[in-house]
């Protein structure tokens, strides 16, 4: 009986509990725009300019340079240039770079774009000492890369010439003779005495008697080896004559001029190099 007077008794206490009135909160001031919003900002879409075909140089940009397999040498990239590419006389300044990443300055003289031409490679402390040189191998019809040295040169520097040569789009990789002159053509024997590349190479007044240890791994390819004999270096030149285990094309020549200004001065130098590039290519062939 208790138990039911207990229930009956919860029962009443929690009608009157859920009569009760809850209290209503008290209401809390949010924050509000205090002014106008701001108007969105325009959307500028730039205009990203294009290059036509025509505005690709040679070089990094080039097609060919892309499809080069890893580590492969990459062909001379273009700075600029004067005339026509392809027509003699033009020429454009390029820069190579050697395998510690130095930049290696020289000029191009390009021959019918759209052909891949017989190519010199023209080595010398200063290049610009060639003088018309380039210019009329270039009429000849053959591409020119002409480069200038740095001091005390690595073997490493000829060797990136001697590839990016062939890596040129203008130049045949399968007929390139090497003209170098004093320092560049001791580096130069030794680079083609391990390259096939050389197709043939002209020393113009060699200055390091040592290179003569190379003659050996070079030959038979054709070797010239000039000098004048006024020049003290005449001796070595002489020195490559008489060690050579073949004959070479050896050309003692008058005055004491040394290396490219040698080819520059003389009367009959730079047309005895014409010809002899011809039957180098010419054997080549």
């Amino acid at each position: 009986m208790r138990w039911r007077v207990r229930r009956i008794y919860l029962f009443l206490l929690t009608l009157a509990l859920a009569a009760c009135d809850s209290e209503v909160p008290t209401a809390v001031p949010t924050r509000t725009l205090s002014g106008p919003t701001a108007v969105r900002t325009e959307i500028i879409y730039p205009v990203i300019p294009t290059l036509s075909i025509d505005d690709l140089s040679l070089g990094i940009s080039e097609p060919t340079a892309a499809s080069l397999p890893r580590d492969a040498e990459l062909p001379p990239l273009i700075m600029g240039g004067e005339g026509v590419p392809g027509e003699v006389g033009s020429v454009q300044s390029i820069q190579i770079t050697a395998g510690d990443g130095t930049q290696l300055e020289g000029d191009l003289y390009s021959g019918a774009p759209d052909q891949r031409l017989p190519g010199v490679l023209l080595v010398a402390p200063n290049r610009a000492a060639w003088g018309d040189f380039p210019l009329r191998l270039q009429a000849r019809g053959y591409t020119v890369l002409s480069m200038s040295m740095r001091d005390a040169p690595p073997l490493g520097d000829f060797i990136s010439m001697l590839r990016a040569t062939a890596q040129t789009g203008t130049i045949d990789p399968a007929r390139i003779v090497v003209i170098a002159a004093e320092a560049g053509a001791d580096l130069a024997l030794v680079g083609c005495a391990g390259d096939l590349l050389c197709d043939g190479l002209a020393m113009i007044t060699p200055i390091d008697p040592t290179g003569v240890g190379y003659l050996q791994m070079y030959l038979p390819r054709p070797l010239l080896v000039a000098a004048a004999e006024g020049d003290s270096a005449f001796a070595i030149a002489d020195t490559y004559r008489a060690s050579a285990p073949t004959q070479i094309d050896f050309q003692p020549l008058t005055g004491s001029e040394r290396g490219a200004a040698l080819v520059a001065t003389s009367a009959t130098l730079a047309d005895d190099l014409i010809r002899w590039a011809s039957d180098v290519f010419t054997a080549a062939q």
